[in-house]
Parts: C-alpha cells; sequence; structure tokens
C-alpha cells in the first residue's frame, strides 16, 4: 500500500551562484569577453563558452584563452580584466534581468526566515553591479576571491556554509553550470540547477540532484518546510 505523509526536509539555507543562476547575465559576459579579444583575432564561440568557460572566473576565462593562442605572455590581462568589467558595467545597466522566477522564489524563502546567501565565481566589482541593479545588496555573499580557488574547486561552496554556520549537508545549491556543480557536490551539498545555459544532460553528468528549466518550477517548500512525501508501507 502507497499512503502520502508528512516529512519534514532536512535542508536549513539556500545557497546561490549568481551569474546564469540569479541573474541572466551569461550571454553578456560571452558578449564583453568577445569583445575586448576581438582586437587580438580572437572570438569564442557561444558552444565553447557555455562547454568550457560558463561559471569559470574572468582570470582563468583570459588566461586559458590566451593561452590557446599563444599570447599569455604578451597581453595584460589585468587590463583586459579592466576593459571587459567597464564594458559589462555598461550593458548590465541597460539589459541586466534576474532568471525567470527568481524574484518570487527569493521572496518566498524570506517569508519562510530560510537564509541565503550568494556563492560566486564572479569578480567583485561585478557581484556588487548586479547586486545593485537586483536590489540584493544586503544579500550576503561571498566569492571565489575569498575562497582563494575558483570553481569547480568546492572552497567557495564551503565558505558559504562556514558564513551560514551549517554544514553543506544542510544547504541547497543552486546553480546552472557543470564547474558550479562539481563545486557544490565536493563541497558535501544538495545541487538545483536551472537550465538557463548548460544543457541537462551535462548538469545530471556532472551530478545535479535535480534539474528544472527555471525557478518558476520551483517552490520553497519542495526544500524547507514540511511537504508531502510518500513511502511504501
Amino acid at each position: 500500500m502507497v499512503a502520502p505523509t508528512k516529512q519534514r526536509v532536512k535542508f536549513q539555507a539556500a545557497i546561490f551562484d549568481l551569474d546564469g543562476t540569479v541573474t541572466d547575465s551569461s550571454l553578456l559576459h560571452w558578449v564583453t569577453f568577445n569583445d575586448v579579444l576581438k582586437p587580438y583575432n580572437i572570438r569564442i564561440e557561444k558552444e565553447t563558452w557555455f562547454h568550457l568557460y560558463e561559471g569559470t572566473g574572468a582570470q582563468h576565462i583570459f588566461e586559458d584563452v590566451l593561452a590557446r593562442h599563444g599570447l599569455l605572455d604578451k597581453v595584460d590581462v589585468a587590463l583586459l580584466r579592466s576593459r571587459r568589467r567597464d564594458l559589462f558595467t555598461k550593458l548590465a545597466r541597460e539589459q541586466l534581468l534576474p532568471v525567470k522566477g527568481f524574484g518570487q522564489f527569493s521572496d518566498q524563502l524570506r517569508a519562510l526566515k530560510v537564509p541565503s546567501i550568494i556563492a560566486t565565481n564572479g569578480d567583485d566589482q561585478n557581484v556588487l553591479l548586479c547586486l545593485q541593479l537586483l536590489k540584493m545588496e544586503d544579500e550576503p555573499h561571498v566569492t571565489a576571491t575569498e575562497a582563494g580557488k575558483v570553481k569547480p574547486d568546492p572552497a567557495v561552496y564551503a565558505l558559504a556554509c562556514k558564513r551560514l554556520k551549517l554544514a553543506p549537508a544542510a544547504c541547497v545549491v543552486f546553480e546552472d553550470s557543470v564547474p558550479g556543480v562539481l563545486a557544490a557536490k565536493r563541497a558535501g551539498c544538495y545541487c538545483v540547477c536551472v537550465l538557463t545555459t548548460t544543457p541537462r544532460d551535462a548538469l545530471e553528468d556532472a551530478g545535479a540532484d535535480l534539474v528544472v528549466q527555471d525557478f518558476t518550477k520551483l517552490t520553497p517548500g519542495m526544500f524547507f518546510t514540511t511537504t508531502n512525501r510518500v513511502q511504501h508501507q
């Protein structure tokens, strides 16, 4: 016999990646990288961007791309990062939007008093800009700069859990990229992915526990409140 039972879900906090998860910004980043690389006759194709670079951080992206073209020791990466940051700032102020359904999901979390934090590979200044544009200035956040390593290393998620004063197993990570999934699972967190940047099969192969189209397919009650569960009797 199958009967529904009430059971409290074990998770106590939410950890959000930023680009591609909270903000629909991945294409803006792709455009800005290509713009500053254009003088060097370098173009990152969209498929390559999402397969190799989405969610890996500006320093790594520039270094890897330049190394592949034999230019790493000939180009000032810091200058490229500064130029790209300025361009991203301009485009973000004009075009940045949240991922579909995130605002309502976030409001529901606050109503339930579920703690949350942003954990991102993003450039510190870009992170502050995005949070400002989304009117999330008060949202706690940690960056790979603070953690010392970028995703797929678990350091940024481990630091987020430490800031929350919770064990990783008590936290749900929301992600969109393969490096992010790998980082979340290596840290010991449950990982939910939205399909904003990366194909479902790649996210599932990386270890995502749940993959959905966007936040309209999620409710906090799936993770943080009592919910109907089915158990075999």
